[in-house]
């Protein structure tokens, strides 16, 4: 695939209008729940634990964040 490359003017960058926003396509349910349930099953197997911080009493989405470099780490 190649990258198509245009060469302009500091002047007219500036006046191309921004980029519109698009809001980020949501992944399909059934990969989501695939996702879902064989992390479940890595975390169980490695006896995965957390705590939970006071801040953060409210249900919503959490970063949890690992000292690891990546999943493979895990196992």
């Amino acid at each position: 695939m190649k990258i198509k490359v245009r060469h302009l003017p500091y002047e007219k960058v500036l006046a191309l209008p921004p980029a519109k926003h698009k809001k980020p396509k949501r992944p399909n349910l059934f990969f989501r729940s695939l996702v879902r349930l064989l992390s479940q099953i890595d975390l169980w197997q490695t006896s995965f634990s957390f705590t939970k911080d006071k801040d953060c009493d409210k249900d919503g989405p959490y970063l949890i964040l690992m000292n690891h470099s990546s999943f493979i780490d895990l196992k």
